[in-house]
């Protein structure tokens, strides 16, 4: 069953978050950050290894009950995956989130023929991996360490049907990869865990 929506009872006047700043919510929509590729998994202190979903990047803008849903060029998810969009509408206070669509299949497995064919078949379970915060209520966080953004969207993400927070590993890369192969995923992502939030740039930062 799922937990009950929250109302977000966070006063981030008085949450510390190093590189927080007030902020009215963007205008413009927002340009995903982007990776650097590089041929071999590593393990390092200070970073975090996450599953790279294959699928479709998404930003999604939820402020004062109305929600954007739209890829990294700026088009609209709205109308493509209803179901998405329907459990951001559940979302009692104004964010912004990075994420991956996905449609995944029975074994769990991100699917991109499913995710291609889904709003004519709806075949597979549809999901919103979330992993990254960009704004929270009167918050620009960019510029806050990546770690302090993944802890708070852990903290304030509720339960919903269509959509996950997507977790991470600390430190040890070379097993995460392995792993990953091993389960035929697309790959992993190498991300600093000091990174800002550097909009609409590749960066060394994540990898």
């Amino acid at each position: 069953m799922l937990s009950p929506l929250p109302v977000l009872t966070i006063n981030l006047n008085n949450v510390d978050i190093q590189g927080a700043k007030k902020s009215s919510f963007p205008k413009e929509p927002l340009h995903p950050m982007l990776a650097k590729l590089i041929e071999e998994p590593f393990d390092r202190e200070g970073w975090i290894f996450e599953i790279k979903w294959d699928g479709y990047r998404a930003i999604a803008e939820i402020k004062q009950g109305s929600v954007q849903l739209y890829s990294r060029n700026g088009v609209s998810f709205l109308n493509d995956y209803q179901e998405i969009a329907a459990d951001l509408k559940k979302i009692h206070f104004e964010a912004i989130f990075d994420g991956e669509i996905v449609v995944v299949d029975s074994e769990g497995r991100a699917d991109f023929n499913l995710l291609q064919n889904y709003r004519r078949t709806k075949r597979g379970n549809l999901l919103y991996y979330i992993f990254d915060l960009l704004f929270l209520q009167g918050y620009d966080l960019r510029s806050a360490p990546l770690i302090q953004r993944k802890s708070l969207l852990k903290l304030v993400l509720p339960e919903l049907s269509h959509i996950r927070y997507n977790d991470h590993i600390q430190q040890y890369g070379i097993a995460f990869y392995k792993l990953a192969k091993e389960n035929r995923l697309e790959g992993i992502m190498a991300k600093d865990i000091n990174s800002p939030y550097l909009e609409g740039k590749r960066s060394s930062y994540w990898q």
